[in-house]
């Protein structure tokens, strides 16, 4: 038993110097009673918490479940909690997935949640969504013995009857939206033939068939017009990068081009600057793997 105490505070230490955040062990003596057993973080007075006892209450009545539950306070700020029969229960957290400093009533997250659990200096580090489960996996499988996959993970936390009827429902809608509107998508052939010029590198042929009409429209990727324009630019460039690989353009490289377009197209607010940008990187793609095949200096292309 000993041996396993050891291991649990190895593991939760290293959670605290990769995450940054605090990890409580509970004991729940019974419903209205928590005995704090070990504490890894900066000063507790300042944990959100231990000082908010109804808040620690509801924490741990969502994490009485078989696998680590997610836990969100409000987008981005995340807890996670796992419990077990043996060694009780943990709450680690907050952190924020974003990177980007949000703001609730005008005041950062930080100073909006010490507030809401009246403590002073409340701390939110950042850490990515991904890295912050697959560090609650790490105690959960030390804590149970029990191996549980990212992807599992997410399905056990987030699918629920609920979300699948939603999905079914929305899809029934749509389908009959476009029924009733006799809206069709446009040509697959089209958007095929425009993967396949610059998979083969061929520059007239992926601008030739950029220039095609065609009957139907492309896709309502959201309720904003803007930011439709944004999604349907994304998925674009994404195809055309794939394209690009399969004609000879290392991944790594297809990869960051491709993430520095999609980054650039998020800070664009103007359709037709959008629009504009994702002709002319499709284009680019040809242009790139062209050159390769021709054995042109692919850096100096990039560049």
């Amino acid at each position: 038993m000993r041996e396993l105490r050891e291991e649990i505070s190895y593991i939760c230490s290293h959670i605290l110097r990769t995450t940054h955040t605090q990890i409580r062990q509970y004991e729940i003596v019974d419903e209205s009673r928590l005995e704090l057993l070990q504490y890894y973080g900066d000063s507790i007075q300042d944990d959100a918490v231990n000082s908010d006892k109804e808040f620690a209450g509801k924490l741990l009545y969502a994490g009485c479940k078989e696998h680590p539950v997610i836990y969100i306070e409000k987008y981005p700020v995340y807890y996670a909690v796992i419990c077990s029969e043996s060694s009780g229960c943990f709450i680690i957290g907050p952190v924020n997935v974003e990177q980007q400093q949000v703001y609730y009533d005008g005041v950062t997250v930080e100073n909006y949640f010490a507030r809401l659990h009246k403590v002073q200096n409340l701390k939110i580090p950042y850490c990515k969504y991904e890295n912050f489960c697959r560090e609650v996996l790490l105690l959960f499988y030390m804590v149970t013995g029990v191996e549980i996959s990212y992807e599992e993970l997410n399905e056990k936390n987030y699918i629920t009857d609920d979300l699948l009827a939603s999905m079914k429902e929305k899809k029934s809608k749509l389908f009959f939206s476009y029924h009733e509107h006799s809206r069709v998508h446009n040509p697959y052939k089209l958007e095929a033939r425009t993967m396949e010029g610059i998979r083969k590198g061929d520059i007239e042929r992926v601008e030739r068939s950029l220039d095609e009409t065609f009957i139907g429209e492309y896709g309502v990727l959201s309720k904003n017009s803007l930011q439709s324009a944004r999604n349907l630019g994304i998925i674009g460039l994404a195809l055309a990068s794939r394209a690009a690989i399969e004609g000879g353009l290392p991944y790594e490289e297809a990869f960051s081009l491709n993430d520095s377009q999609i980054l650039k197209i998020e800070e664009m607010n103007n359709i037709g600057e959008i629009e504009v940008m994702v002709r002319r990187s499709k284009i680019q793609y040809a242009e790139i793997v062209h050159n390769l095949k021709c054995g042109s200096d692919k850096k100096k292309i990039l560049l």
